[in-house]
Formats: C-alpha cells, structure tokens, sequence
C-alpha cells in the first residue's frame, strides 16, 4: 500500500513488467525509498546511481543495464543549494536508446526541460493514479537490484543481487547481531551514506523486513 502501489500503478502504464530494469538517479530523498519498493512490489529490477555521478558515469549504468524507465529528480540540494540532475539525465539519455520514459522528482522547483511524450512529473503521475495494487509474486532468483562498481579503476562492474541473496544475508545478520534486541515497527534507522552504495542497500532490506 502507500505511495510505492501507486507509482507501480504509473510504472506498469509505462510499460514496466516483471523482469525490466528501472534506473533511480535521486538524491536522498523519501522518493527515492518510494521507487525501489515500487519496482519491488511489480517485480521489476532496480539500479541505484549516486547524484553525484557524470552523464557519462550513468549512460554506461543505463546501458549495462537495459533499463527501460528512468527515475530522476530536476535537482537536489547540496551545501544548502541546487545541483542540477535532469540536465544529467538528459545527457546521457542521448546514447541509452533501451529508456522510454523518464519519471521527475520536482525537489527544488529548478527550471529544466521536459521532453513531450517521455518525460513525466512524479507528482502528476501520484495524482492519476489509482493508490491500490497488489505484489507480484517472484521467483527466489529473480533479480531484486544491481549495484554497480564505482568504475575509478575500469568499467564500473554490476553486482546481480537477487531476492534469494538479499532474503538469506538479511536473515543472517538479523539472527546474528539482532537475536536478542529485534527491530519493531517503533524502531528508526538512520542511514548517514547515500542508498546508492552497498552498505545502505543492506541496512534498508534489514529495517525493511522488521517493519523500521
């Protein structure tokens, strides 16, 4: 339930299935939580770029993965001011021929293009929506998420996380340092480095499966 049913309900209208790669470009921002449990939740893949990446840096993430949807935001603050992302998108969005639709975060009310027929705001997309849909179940190995390298000594390599790996390193780590003191939905966990490296990715499943 909640805003990620009804951003599954806009993916699945873009052309999202079972199977497909979605591509999140966000800073660290509610939305950015939203869009992986909505590609969750339809059984789709995701893959997390830090904001502070090149065009170049996330056209070769795009391509390496196929994805078919982007999800970016028009900018996010830093050092108290604007950086500017969907100019970025835009960029590497000219050689990343598999994307067909672009969904943008309005974050900082910046002035960027939009292209007709490609691009769509996020928030007229939540207004559209119908907020009810139900999980795709999925195969234990079917892709959960890729997570790629930083690539400063090649070409940035993806690590294939799937929900068997995610499920079973969670569950170690839960019985392992979490036995006596377990997470509860009252529980907060506090995340201090951006959900696009690995770390995070881990300490989001584990808060996640507790209901943190």
């Amino acid at each position: 339930g909640g805003d990620e049913a009804v951003i599954v309900v806009e993916l699945r209208e873009l052309g999202v299935e079972q199977g497909d790669r979605v591509v999140i470009y966000l800073p660290m921002i509610p939305e950015a939580v939203v869009a992986m449990l909505a590609c969750t939740r339809i059984g789709a893949a995701h893959s997390l770029v830090f904001g502070g990446f090149s065009p170049d840096a996330l056209s070769d993430r795009i391509n390496d993965a196929g994805a078919v949807v982007a999800i970016t935001a028009d900018a996010g603050y830093r050092r108290g001011a604007p950086s500017l992302l969907k100019p970025n998108m835009d960029v590497a969005l000219a050689d990343c021929p598999t994307v067909r639709s672009v969904v943008v975060v309005d974050r900082c009310g910046a002035d960027v293009a939009m292209t007709d027929g490609r691009d769509h705001w996020w928030h007229n997309l939540m207004e559209s929506a119908s907020p009810h849909c139900a999980p795709v179940p999925v195969d234990a190995e079917q892709l959960l998420y890729l997570l790629y390298t930083s690539g400063s000594t090649g070409t940035p390599k993806g690590v294939a996380v799937t929900h068997r790996n995610a499920a079973a390193f969670v569950d170690a780590e839960s019985r392992m340092f979490l036995q006596d003191n377990p997470l509860g939905p009252h529980d907060r966990v506090m995340a201090g480095l951006s959900v696009a490296f690995d770390a995070p990715c881990v300490l989001k499943w584990r808060a996640w499966r507790y209901g943190a």
